[in-house]
C-alpha cells in the first residue's frame, strides 16, 4: 500500500464520528473522542434498570429543575456554521409538558444560530434558526412510557429538514436561506431550553419530565438507513 494511502485511512479512522456522544451511562462524559463532556444539574437520576430489566443508560428529568449542560458549549463541533448536521436522542415519558426543551441550543425567542428537538404547544418539533427559525411539527408527545427514537437531519445541501422517530421517517420541510453562515455560544443543553442569550436555562421554565439517553450530533447528514442503525450500536 502506498504511503499516502496508508495516511489517508489512518486520518479517516482517527477521525471522530460524531462531533458530541452522550450515552448517560453512569456519568456525563462525551464519548466521542471530542471531550466535550456534560455537567448534570440538580441530581437528574441516572437510570440502571427499566421495567426490571438491567438497563444501559439514561438520565430520567423530574421536568421541574433538572438539566444537563455541554461544558464546552461554544466548541465550533456544535455550531451550525455552514454545515449539514444530524441531531438524535432516545426518550421515554409518561407526563411530558405541553412546552419543553430536549436536546440542543434551543434558546427561548428568536435568535440566529439555535438549532434544537423540542416540545412545543403539545408537538414535538425540530427547529433551526438561519435567519429566521424553520421549525418542522411532527406529532403529540408519546406519553407511552416507551422508548422512541428521535433524530432531525438539517440537510443544508437541499436545504431540507427531515425527521425519523424510531428509525422510520415521518416528515420533512425546506430550510430558508440554507447557506447561511451561523455561529453562536449557545449553551447546548439536554431537558430543557435555555434563555434568550443560551447562557443558562429559560426562566420561562421549559424543563423535560422523563428519560433521556444516546445523545448524539453529527456534522453530517444521515441517511434513513444510518438514521434506522444509529442507536443500535451506540
Amino acid at each position: 500500500m502506498k504511503k499516502a494511502s496508508l495516511l489517508a485511512m489512518m486520518s479517516a479512522l482517527s477521525t471522530p464520528e460524531f462531533s458530541l456522544k452522550l450515552k448517560f451511562d453512569g456519568n456525563t462524559l462525551d464519548s466521542s473522542g471530542n471531550g466535550l463532556h456534560a455537567t448534570a444539574f440538580n441530581n437528574p437520576t441516572y437510570i440502571s434498570s427499566d421495567g426490571g430489566v438491567t438497563f444501559d443508560g439514561g438520565l430520567e428529568f423530574n421536568g421541574i429543575d433538572q438539566y444537563v449542560k455541554v461544558n464546552n458549549s461554544a466548541s465550533p463541533l456544535l455550531d451550525i456554521g455552514t454545515e449539514s448536521m444530524t441531531l438524535g436522542c432516545q426518550l421515554r415519558s409518561s407526563s411530558p409538558p405541553s412546552q419543553c426543551g430536549i436536546i440542543g441550543k434551543g434558546v427561548y425567542g428568536s435568535a440566529n444560530g439555535r438549532y434544537a428537538l423540542w416540545i412545543t404547544n403539545n408537538s414535538y418539533q425540530a427547529i433551526i434558526d438561519l435567519d429566521a427559525p424553520d421549525s418542522l411539527s411532527f406529532g403529540s408527545p408519546y406519553i407511552d412510557n416507551i422508548w422512541h427514537d428521535m433524530v432531525a437531519v438539517f440537510d443544508r445541501d437541499n436545504g431540507v429538514i427531515n425527521v425519523y422517530v424510531d428509525g422510520v421517517f415521518v416528515n420533512s420541510q425546506s430550510m430558508n436561506q440554507p447557506a447561511v453562515n451561523r455561529q453562536t455560544e449557545f449553551g447546548f443543553y439536554i431537558g430543557v431550553y435555555g434563555n434568550s442569550n443560551g447562557t443558562q436555562p429559560s426562566s420561562a421554565g421549559g424543563y423535560f419530565k422523563g428519560g433521556i439517553k444516546n445523545v448524539f450530533v453529527k456534522k453530517a447528514v444521515m441517511t434513513g438507513t444510518e438514521v434506522s442503525n444509529v442507536f443500535s450500536n451506540f
